[in-house]
């Protein structure tokens, strides 16, 4: 485990007071850490999914016509879940990879609903809702372990809360890979700050069998571990073989897709389909805001794109203050910071060439969600001279919900929001 300063030591010690009646084992303090873990990231995700749960409900009344006596099935709410992506990978767990670009869809979460299928009545959307929302639990929870750990457990509750109220974080809670995705990603890098190397590559060879972003955390990984050695290569010991598990995970998935469509790079090659190619990070940004010059304000893709860029904008925000400013991250903490900035420059790769060329990033930004570390900093500077930031900042709660609301609406009706 790594080295703690005395100011995490003491921020550590929020995380779990061991009985004075005896002292505990190792492994059952390691267990009352995870447990209290778990009761500190209940809050935000209990509060998040109360508002998905309401928001399920009243949907329909955006479908059904005004005082119509018409009476629609209980599963119709679940039913309402199962839009966009969900639809393809509850396809892909049904019949497999029929069609070259499916593979777009990486395998481990599609196989998951297909495992869980018979448990889940036979649906594999069921299946794919259970294990999302499950995997968001413990997330979270590995979310605070480190937040708490590397800063304080207040600051960690914070995060936690203002992240599960992102606009786009409702897809952590749908049949999406984004919640899976982020457990083996933070579990990984769970697995570096504590040193325990061959985890962080089994987590992050799970990682890059879950999202293509899975591969960055070799860059993760490297950067940890050289820090750890003093970046002198007479101290690398055989742990660091581990690294290789990463890419490993997206080895496995090309050699796949070399033998079933003789095409490795399938799940690159597929991202055409969707009328999405690799740019520069930060074009996207420029021509989503040279669109408003080009279409009519009130139009769907002016609305649209003007969604997207606030998300967008936000946490680019975000990460570019992990760097810079009074509240970047200090150097025992810059992993932090590294991890944000690689999901999000990896989640501004592939624009489409359609009006909206930020489609679907805000999802895809929810990777870097280290980022909102920043933010929880920030709410907890009490210097005043950002008082005015601050203030403004402090209402982000409201705002994030109410674009929270609209967002799942939006995705409940079938509308597009993926």
């Amino acid at each position: 485990m790594h080295q703690l300063s005395s100011s995490d030591e003491s921020s550590a010690t929020n995380v779990a007071v061991p009985s004075p009646a005896r002292a505990l084992s190792p492994r059952a303090t390691e267990l009352q850490l995870w447990l209290t873990a778990l009761r500190a990231a209940l809050p935000a995700y209990l509060l998040s999914h109360t508002l998905f749960a309401l928001l399920t409900y009243l949907a329909p009344l955006f479908m059904l016509p005004n005082f119509s006596p018409l009476v629609l099935p209980l599963s119709s709410l679940v039913h309402n879940w199962h839009h966009w992506d969900a639809a393809h990978y509850t396809t892909i767990a049904q019949t497999g990879y029929t069609q070259w670009w499916q593979t777009a869809f990486f395998p481990l979460f599609p196989l998951l609903e297909h495992l869980g299928a018979p448990a889940a009545l036979g649906s594999p959307h069921v299946a794919g809702l259970v294990i999302a929302n499950l995997a968001g639990l413990t997330m979270l929870t590995v979310f605070y372990r480190l937040l708490a750990e590397d800063f304080s457990a207040a600051l960690a509750r914070r995060v936690l809360l203002y992240f599960a109220l992102f606009p786009s974080a409702f897809f952590l809670a749908a049949a999406y890979p984004e919640s899976l995705f982020l457990l083996w990603s933070l579990l990984c890098f769970y697995g570096l700050r504590h040193q325990r190397w061959w985890l962080a590559g089994l987590c992050g060879l799970l990682a890059a069998l879950t999202r293509p972003a899975g591969l960055l955390l070799v860059v993760l990984f490297v950067y940890e571990y050289g820090s750890r050695c003093g970046w002198q290569l007479l101290r690398l010991r055989l742990s660091a073989l581990a690294a290789g598990l990463i890419p490993l995970g997206t080895g496995l998935f090309a050699l796949y897709c070399l033998l079933r469509f003789g095409d490795p790079l399938a799940f690159s090659h597929a991202q055409a389909r969707w009328n999405r190619y690799l740019e520069l990070p930060g074009l996207s940004v420029l021509k989503t805001i040279l669109s408003f010059f080009k279409f009519h304000f009130v139009s769907f893709d002016a609305i649209h794109n003007a969604f997207d860029l606030v998300c967008v904008l936000f946490i680019v925000l975000l990460v570019i203050l992990c760097w810079v400013g009074p509240w970047r991250l200090p150097a025992e903490r810059r992993g932090y910071a590294l991890y944000a900035l690689l999901f999000c420059l990896f989640g501004l790769l592939w624009p489409t060439r359609s009006g909206a060329p930020l489609n679907a990033f805000p999802r895809y930004l929810l990777e870097a969600a280290p980022a909102f570390v920043v933010l929880g900093l920030l709410m907890e500077d009490t210097s005043g001279r950002w008082s005015r930031l601050r203030s403004v900042l402090g209402y982000y709660p409201i705002y994030a919900t109410a674009l929270l609301s609209f967002a799942l609406l939006q995705f409940l009706t079938g509308r597009w929001m993926v």
